[in-house]
């Protein structure tokens, strides 16, 4: 069934960090983005006859020049705003995503007179008659973010008591990621599978990985992405960007040959020339390696 609208709320879209790091022109590619994904077969899923649409095909649909989407996407993974599905690669919004399921969900409520048993039984539940966030934004957190307990049939309240959560193992590495990226607290299931996701990246690149590590290249991605929304997925994708450069191999001396001076007096750097050395150490390396090249000729047979 083709929906003649999606809802936006201006509110989110202005709160969003990941949306407000955008250029101008960054955020309108991303809301020709968003009404194609209305338009596709699976809604919140950039789609062209049921197959992910290709970077040409969509340079082409927008009419831009391929360089300049590939700059666009690759900011907009980065900062967060768009994903790319797991299986198929398509480049995807997970709130409009949510918004269609939570849709459907109330659709088939609908035609079951609002049965709560229905909801029970789907993965998204307890469902409040209210209306949905917007899609404009596609990493804000939503009701339909979360995972809650099914609406209970009359009666079965009294019998179930709702058990405590079972609180998270303290992960030095995860903790570090998640508080760098400014997600303190309880995280959401999608929040914790994103961090968990890019530590797993980080750690494959960087198998002695630590918190002061970890520290050091956010750091290192602020300043040189002022302004940036900084993730754990966007870290993970710069990550390498940022490793510390390779020490300097140290400089090996050459040892002085027999019969330097001889030579060296009779080039073009010696008495009257660039310059004269008393000491094999006075003597310029560049000069040294052309001096010991005519040593060794000078000694073949």
């Amino acid at each position: 069934m083709k929906l003649p609208a999606f809802q936006f709320y201006p509110g989110d879209w202005r709160k969003d960090p990941g949306v407000q790091s955008l250029s101008y022109h960054d955020r309108g590619v991303w809301m020709e983005i968003l009404c194609l994904m209305h338009e596709s077969k699976e809604r919140g899923k950039l789609t062209l006859n049921g197959s992910p649409m290709s970077d040409d095909q969509l340079a082409r649909v927008l009419g831009l020049d391929k360089q300049n989407l590939t700059t666009t996407l690759t900011t907009l993974l980065t900062s967060g705003v768009a994903s790319r599905d797991d299986v198929t690669g398509a480049i995807c919004s997970r709130r409009m995503i949510r918004d269609e399921n939570l849709r459907k969900i109330r659709a088939e409520s609908g035609k079951q007179g609002g049965n709560p048993v229905l909801l029970k039984q789907n993965l998204t539940t307890h469902l409040k008659q209210k209306p949905t966030p917007s899609s404009s934004s596609s990493s804000s957190v939503s009701s339909s973010d979360l995972i809650l307990s099914g609406s209970p049939d009359v009666g079965e309240s009294q019998k179930a008591k709702k058990q405590p959560a079972k609180p998270r193992q303290p992960n030095p590495l995860f903790d570090t990621l998640a508080e760098i990226a400014g997600k303190r607290g309880t995280l959401t299931k999608s929040e914790g599978g994103q961090i968990a996701k890019a530590l797993s990246e980080i750690k494959a690149a960087s198998p002695d990985v630590s918190p002061e590590m970890i520290r050091a290249r956010a750091a290192s991605y602020r300043r040189a992405y002022q302004g940036a929304a900084l993730t754990a997925t966007a870290l993970s994708a710069h990550w390498s960007e940022f490793a510390p450069a390779a020490p300097k191999p140290a400089d090996v001396p050459i040892p002085e040959p027999q019969g330097w001076r001889e030579i060296l007096r009779d080039s073009k750097y010696g008495p009257g020339g660039i310059f004269e050395a008393s000491s094999w150490a006075q003597v310029p390396k560049d000069v040294k390696q052309v001096v010991v090249e005519r040593v060794t000729k000078q000694s073949k047979p």
